[in-house]
């Protein structure tokens, strides 16, 4: 199954020229028209006085709509999955991924843009709200949670001796 979809909704973008990324991942994610999400960008872009397609600007968004950020961090020497190695792990669910200077709609196990954006290095992704992978999210805490109890434990031995 093929997981790279072309999606623009941006009608008066005929040339994938307006450098829109943002605003063209939240309409996927969000099922909104692309109006309606650079609307209500607007004005946090304002309040952080910068472009709405900012990072400023689209983190306050998407905490304000309930997103969840997840980090991806890789171990030195290995390399971080990809937008189309995460969209084949995620079947289901509407994620905003976020690579260097870019971000991509993840819905369902397929990912969406003006452009093939699968081989780019995965830094984190946002979490819709209200779906069923709230589970998956618990298990990667709760991971996180072993590791430093693992690592408090390493650290207070090596301390005791």
């Amino acid at each position: 199954m093929k997981r790279f979809e072309y999606y623009q909704p941006n009608f008066k973008d005929l040339k994938d020229n307006y450098g829109d990324c943002v605003i063209r991942a939240l309409t996927k994610v969000m099922n909104k028209s692309w109006v309606e999400i650079f609307d209500e960008l607007v004005p946090i872009a304002r309040d952080h006085q910068c472009m709405p397609n900012g990072k400023p600007s689209y983190e306050d968004f998407l905490r304000r709509n309930g997103f969840t950020y997840v980090g991806v961090s890789n171990k030195r020497g290995t390399k971080r999955p990809t937008v189309s190695t995460f969209a084949l792990k995620h079947k289901e669910g509407r994620y905003v991924a976020r690579v260097a200077h870019h971000l991509v709609a993840v819905v369902d196990g397929r990912y969406f843009d003006t452009w093939d954006s699968g081989d780019k290095s995965l830094y984190g992704y946002w979490v819709a709200p209200n779906q069923n992978n709230n589970k998956a999210i618990s298990n990667f805490i709760y991971s996180q949670q072993l590791k430093q109890i693992s690592n408090y434990g390493n650290y207070h031995n090596a301390t005791r001796t």
